[in-house]
């Protein structure tokens, strides 16, 4: 049989106090955990993205589509504007669950999708995407909040 007693010992006191500290060390180590998770997701957000603006920059053509009229620019421009919504599909999955990321990324996800949502339209282009982007895509809008 179990027996308490009303009187509180050194050992007691120094359970707790094991105890307490290894709780706050495990919420401290998986909060470090998550702020991490956020550093390599825009980490490697932001890497792609530069080696789209590099494209961008040698081939300035991709970011006027509607202006293209020799068919090797638009075959550069279709694998181009593939590369892009297969970023941006990349953001919405990162972001789904992270506000911190959506501040950062959904602006550049609003910039970008508008400028090649015509190539996104084309029903033959939008088969590439899951059911689920394509959802995203249709409802997606993005309200500058910085100015609340």
């Amino acid at each position: 049989m179990i027996e308490f007693s009303s009187t509180i010992t050194l050992g007691d006191v120094m359970n707790c106090v094991v105890w307490g500290t290894g709780l706050f060390g495990a919420a401290l180590s998986a909060r470090k955990f998550a702020e991490n998770q956020r550093i390599e997701a825009y980490t490697e957000i932001d890497g792609m993205y530069l080696q789209l603006l590099a494209i961008a920059i040698d081939k300035p053509f991709v970011l006027e589509p509607s202006e293209i009229v020799e068919k090797r620019q638009r075959l550069q421009y279709d694998a181009y504007a593939y590369a892009m919504w297969n970023f941006l599909e990349t953001i919405a999955d990162r972001c789904r669950t992270d506000p911190v990321l959506k501040d950062t990324w959904y602006p550049v996800f609003a910039h970008e999708s508008g400028l090649h949502r015509a190539w996104f339209d084309d029903p033959a282009n939008r088969l590439k995407f899951r059911n689920a982007f394509r959802r995203f895509v249709a409802g997606f809008v993005w309200t500058d909040r910085s100015a609340d």
